[in-house]
């Protein structure tokens, strides 16, 4: 059912800004960042995400010191950084965050943050991929007081996170080992999560910046904060540590502390989602604060391909009617355009533009969240997954099947033909049946297996190859339920996604959609009118 419009974006993540004018297009403010923090629970990500956006200015100290006297009152000293974030009583009195939070941090002369703090639960995974999906960088937060352990092995969270953010699209990323404080500012134990992150960053673009960082204290007479606004006084050893920028040579990677000898190797990367973000050469610095604004606002999004708008939700607006919002992932939108959704196949004429709230009258150009009010569309058709396109050669298609590229990254069991897990790609989850396997690549692409064309080859459940753990593999996927998306050669983000699910409430792996088999479509007569129709 459509919920009330309120103004703002509806990407269901760090999407969201205001509108601006740059070349006769509105669109995000080149100065807006969106950043989602990612992490596992007990990592101190809501602290870390709550004192950054209090140490710039963002929350008053009347209501800090509020947070402060609440969090001491509950038997929970050092918990108010994290209470800025978590503002539901249930996550305050759980400790952990139950939905993602945003909140837009306004400076002036400086770019503006856009901040969403994800769970940290395993079961609220899809809130995650949601998020990640509009980011322009992530920043993963690890424990520091405890060894790296199972975490980065495996199936472990830290590493399932890393590889998410790159499979989605997110073109930054920045690791902060936090609790510093709790492992006594040690050098050593930072060092040796330098060492262990290498294996989840590989093939991140560029060198990935890795900060030591103490967000709170649990001790209720002293208040401590280190690298993530300022300097810290504990960690000399850190100053001017990390670094940004292409590595020299063939392969580009992550890379820790300089100062702290603690580099994180690098590889060329494989996998279905290494990032392509913009390099920003011979930079460095010392604090989270410092590396966010090092970015440069990334290009992942294309105003010069054809229109492209993955619908995040269905709003009802008083006196103008339904008004699907979402992420403008590529092209220029107009009034007076005719568009296109799928898998639905209605289709319409922008009548009105909405950008944070308000009605535009100028075209909207990729990477902003936009509302578009549709004269002609069947608004009970309308719903999140949508994918909206221009009326033409060009629009999106519903697809009957699509053959992708996938790494799988946790299953206790063998996957093959049959298999079915929730594909979450754009803001559609749809569960999907492996109908193929077209060829395997075991771990260290060492053995390369492809189909038997005995009968039945790859579709055959018997003689198709099986993929465990590790693996990588061509196969071919059947939506359970109608599915629009795109491949990724032509429309990147559109053809990347996560498989999540499979009886085990986890991410199994992730993809890249290499071609598609759009479902065949008739026009008829209904009423009068002239209807698409499935044949």
């Amino acid at each position: 059912m459509p919920g009330e419009y309120k103004g703002g974006g509806g990407g269901g993540g760090a999407g969201g800004g205001g509108a601006s004018q740059s070349g006769g297009a509105t669109g995000l403010p080149p100065d807006t960042l969106n950043v989602v923090f990612i992490g596992d629970h007990g990592s101190g990500k809501s602290s870390v995400c709550g004192r950054l956006a209090a140490g710039v200015g963002d929350v008053d100290k009347e209501r800090m010191r509020q947070l402060t006297a609440a969090a001491s009152e509950a038997g929970k000293p050092g918990s108010q950084f994290a209470w800025v974030m978590d503002t539901v009583p249930e996550e305050r009195e759980e400790g952990r965050t139950g939905k993602t939070s945003l909140r837009s941090v306004f400076r002036p002369f400086k770019p503006t943050l856009v901040l969403a703090d994800t769970p940290g639960v395993e079961g609220r995974m899809r809130e995650v991929i949601t998020s990640l999906w509009t980011a322009d960088v992530a920043v993963l937060v690890v424990d520091g007081s405890s060894p790296p352990g199972a975490s980065v092995y495996g199936g472990g969270r830290v590493r399932t996170l890393a590889l998410l953010a790159r499979a989605v699209g997110v073109e930054e990323i920045v690791v902060c080992v936090n609790k510093m404080d709790a492992a006594n500012w040690s050098r050593d134990d930072f060092q040796t999560w330098c060492t262990e992150l290498q294996r989840c960053l590989k093939g991140a673009k560029g060198r990935v910046p890795i900060i030591p960082v103490a967000a709170t204290s649990t001790s209720a007479d002293r208040d401590v904060e280190a690298n993530v606004i300022t300097p810290s006084a504990e960690m000399p050893w850190s100053a001017g540590g990390w670094s940004r920028g292409p590595e020299e040579g063939a392969g580009a990677g992550a890379s820790a502390s300089a100062s702290a000898g603690a580099g994180a190797g690098a590889g060329a990367g494989a996998g279905a989602g290494a990032g392509a973000g913009a390099e920003t050469a011979g930079q460095n610095g010392t604090t989270l604060l410092e590396a966010l604004d090092s970015l440069a606002k990334p290009s992942k999004f294309k105003a010069g391909h054809p229109v492209r708008l993955a619908v995040a939700d269905v709003y009802k607006i008083g006196g103008v009617g339904t008004v699907p919002v979402g992420l403008l992932c590529s092209g220029t939108l107009a009034v007076g355009q005719r568009v296109h959704f799928a898998p639905s196949g209605e289709t319409g004429e922008v009548a009105t533009l909405f950008v944070g709230g308000h009605a535009v009258e100028g075209p909207v150009r990729a990477g902003v969240d936009v509302g578009v009010q549709v004269k002609g569309a069947m608004a009970s058709c309308l719903a999140r997954g949508e994918l909206m396109s221009e009326v033409g050669k060009t629009q999106s298609q519903a697809v009957e099947s699509f053959k992708a590229q996938v790494q799988i990254l946790y299953h206790p069991n063998e996957i093959g033909v049959g298999f079915e897990s929730v594909v979450c790609v754009h803001n559609a989850f749809v569960t999907c049946r492996i109908t193929a396997v077209h060829e395997k690549i075991s771990k260290g692409k060492k053995n390369k297996d492809k189909a038997p064309a005995a009968v039945g080859g790859a579709e055959d459940k018997d003689t198709a190859p099986k993929l465990r753990e590790h693996d990588a593999a061509v196969i071919t996927l059947t939506p359970i339920k109608p599915l629009a998306l795109e491949t990724y050669e032509q429309h990147g983000q559109l053809g990347r996604f996560v498989m999540y699910g499979g009886g085990v409430n986890r991410v199994i792996g992730i993809g890249r959609v290499s071609e598609i088999n759009p479902v065949i479509r008739r026009r008829e007569k209904v009423n009068g009118k002239g209807k698409e129709t499935q044949s």
